[in-house]
């Protein structure tokens, strides 16, 4: 069996920075995203989306890896929102308790503001 990868596409459009993800988000995988994160500088953007579109599998560590990035993100005066979350994952950040800390907002809202 071969193991995905993560990749992220990282663009700034109007003050947003959105954060394509492509693969797994797991133990294995969580790097990769925290060190995209290193592109995104205080007053760079006000809004970070993750795209969750392509992302095929996220694990307990990679929920994890979404809150640091949220707190990172955080630090730089940028709210986090996801955008396009699998069945699978929304049902985590529900039983999780981490709807509220990972919210996830609609792609046509986010086009609108």
């Amino acid at each position: 069996m071969t193991e995905r990868q993560l990749t992220v596409i990282a663009q700034l459009v109007d003050r947003t920075a959105r954060f394509e993800l492509d693969g797994e988000l797991d133990h294995r995988t969580a790097p990769v995203l925290l060190d995209a994160l290193a592109w995104l500088r205080p007053g760079l953007a006000d809004t970070l989306v993750l795209d969750c579109r392509e992302l095929t599998f996220v694990d307990a560590r990679g929920l994890s890896t979404m809150i640091r990035a949220r707190t990172a993100a955080a630090r730089s005066g940028t709210v986090l929102v996801l955008t396009n979350p699998s069945v699978l994952l929304s049902r985590m950040l529900l039983v999780t308790g981490l709807v509220d800390v990972l919210p996830v907002v609609d792609p046509v809202r986010l086009r609108r503001r």
